[in-house]
């Protein structure tokens, strides 16, 4: 995991109501730049709209509303290969396959997209899932086989019957998914395909 060091561009309170709006420059360890802009209210209750841009602040990659204040931003590199770079930002992926710029998807919403629509997140998909990392695997789950990716339909058959390498027990011993659960959602998301 990698994390960004911040430039503070700009910090203003400019409004009676509360409201405190910032523009930060993020320039990753891996040398990735980012400006994100953010503003919180407090009335009537706490929210923080954010926007992450490119750096050159052409294209707005994601915009998100949290229920919270906003403070320096856990931005982790999950993935950083020849191909493809991958960021999560609180519930937002940020990633970017070959030379393409930035796209942003919301965590939540992976189950709902169609992936014809987002091609290069397929790959970026293939990629985290083989990682063998049991978080990706629940999180990418539908998603992967709406795709129709061979290799993950068998990983999850193989999963189904309780069979796992020895990387995978090592990579996965201090996940927050066991073992018994791994084999459950496997049998579940195999059966609801059908």
């Amino acid at each position: 995991m990698f994390y960004p060091f911040l430039n503070i561009i700009k910090v203003q309170k400019d409004r009676t109501d509360g409201t405190q709006s910032s523009k930060q420059e993020l320039v990753t360890t891996i040398g990735d730049r980012f400006i994100i802009e953010s503003s919180t209210r407090n009335f009537p209750d706490i929210e923080t709209t954010i926007s992450v841009m490119d750096s050159y602040e052409k294209n707005q990659i994601i915009y998100f509303v949290l229920d919270q204040e906003y403070f320096n931003p856990e931005f982790i590199n999950i993935l950083n290969t020849e191909k493809i770079k991958f960021y999560r930002l609180y519930n937002h992926l940020i990633y970017k396959v070959k030379n393409e710029e930035f796209k942003g998807i919301e965590l939540e919403d992976l189950n709902d997209k169609e992936p014809k629509e987002f091609i290069s997140f397929v790959e970026v998909s293939k990629a985290l899932v083989d990682t063998k990392d049991w978080q990706w695997v629940k999180y990418l789950g539908v998603f992967l086989l709406k795709s129709n990716y061979d290799k993950f339909m068998k990983t999850l058959e193989r999963f189904s019957e309780d069979k796992f390498s020895s990387d995978e027990l090592e990579i996965n011993k201090n996940s927050y998914i066991s073992r018994n659960e791994m084999v459950s959602y496997s049998k579940q998301i195999i059966s609801s395909r059908d």
